[in-house]
């Protein structure tokens, strides 16, 4: 099994990916809590939980900052508990091995785009293998954090 996180979107995707077919749930990044949704979903989605034979892959960004954090480290905390091999990629690697012409960000997933994937993830090169097991993600830009206002 596959276990794909994508919040680097405005919409967040989680889905299964197994050969029978794929079982995914979306939801809005800015409006639901992610880390919230993200484990959630998993609960929905994994009824079995995950193994050292599954795969967990994770979009590292580009993405916003809040979002993009908060799937990263629930991925590396789901791969560390499970023994899944960790995967992650950038949205436009993912586009180019899913052959899409669109990258993601400007419009979902397709179940039929996500199932791709049970074929190609067991022949991604090494490189997409984090190093020490960690993702690391990268953002579009710094959060956005009010500075404190000086007093006279």
């Amino acid at each position: 099994m596959i276990f794909f996180i994508d919040t680097t979107q405005d919409q967040t995707t989680v889905a299964r990916i197994e050969e029978k077919g794929v079982g995914m749930k979306t939801f809005k990044s800015l409006r639901e809590k992610t880390v919230d949704s993200i484990l959630l979903a998993y609960t929905k989605l994994v009824r079995r939980g995950l193994s050292s034979r599954d795969f967990i892959l994770v979009v590292t960004g580009p993405g916003m900052f809040s979002a993009v954090r908060s799937g990263v480290v629930v991925t590396n905390i789901l791969a560390a508990i499970s023994g899944a091999k960790l995967i992650a990629i950038d949205r436009p690697s993912l586009a180019r091995a899913l052959g899409m012409i669109v990258i993601p960000s400007l419009r979902g997933y397709s179940q039929r785009e996500l199932h791709k994937l049970w074929k190609i993830v067991p022949e991604f090169p090494p490189s997409f293998y984090p190093k020490g097991g960690v993702a690391i993600p990268f953002y579009e830009k710094g959060p956005s954090i009010t500075r404190p206002k000086i007093m006279p």
